[in-house]
């Protein structure tokens, strides 16, 4: 089932969606705060290996969005398959989402996914959501981080109110990668100024984050919350 809807409904009010506040408690946002500022702070994936931080910071992170489920993979493991993947991380270690061209998407995406994949951040048999939230902290101006409840709901869900979307993307996972992928670098390419005139280094940490945070305003907003 291809998406039913595209990043073009937020679109008209970009700014109201990705303003709304985020929908945690607790420590959540000022975690992704510090982890991505951390990151910022690391100038190559060299870097990461060398630092005895930011993983951990990732995974307390991820497990404050919700990823409670089935546990996260080791501190040692998650390094060990940073740096079997350290080469297609540095590629794409400066790639910003708005600078993919169309023609590039597709192996964008197709790259990240095989990270995703290896990394198996999650023991569960889910790794879009997990994953590319823990991702989206390595490489935070590329990789938007995904979700059922908001992500999942938006683009495959035709009833917003009262929906959980049914596992629509748990099945197929690197085609509901590469679709939302591709809708990501079109949407930020072509309101790539609106976009990062929202960015603040807080919870609007960067570009992929502006329009998950506008996605997640438009869904709770649709379903009156």
């Amino acid at each position: 089932m291809p998406v039913v809807r595209t990043l073009d409904w937020v679109g008209p009010e970009l700014g109201r969606w990705a303003q709304s506040p985020p929908p945690f408690r607790g420590d959540a946002v000022s975690l992704h705060i510090s982890a991505i500022e951390h990151r910022r702070r690391l100038e190559s994936i060299d870097a990461v290996l060398a630092d005895t931080k930011l993983v951990d910071q990732i995974r307390s992170v991820v497990l404050s969005w919700g990823m409670t489920r089935h546990p996260l993979a080791s501190p040692d493991r998650i390094r060990a398959a940073i740096e079997r993947n350290a080469e297609a991380l540095s590629g794409l270690w400066t790639t910003r989402l708005e600078d993919v061209r169309a023609n590039e998407r597709d192996g964008v995406a197709i790259t990240i996914w095989a990270i995703i994949s290896d990394i198996g951040i999650s023991s569960g048999a889910t790794q879009l959501v997990a994953g590319s939230k823990f991702l989206h902290h390595l490489l935070p101006d590329l990789v938007p981080p995904i979700d059922r409840a908001y992500t999942g709901n938006f683009f495959y869900a035709r009833d917003l109110p009262y929906t959980q979307t049914n596992g629509r993307i748990q099945y197929d996972q690197p085609r509901r990668w590469r679709e939302m992928f591709t809708d990501f670098t079109r949407f930020a390419a072509e309101r790539a100024i609106d976009l990062n005139a929202l960015v603040d280094r807080r919870w609007q940490s960067s570009l992929p984050k502006v329009i998950d945070n506008a996605i997640i305003g438009f869904v709770r907003n649709a379903q009156g919350k």
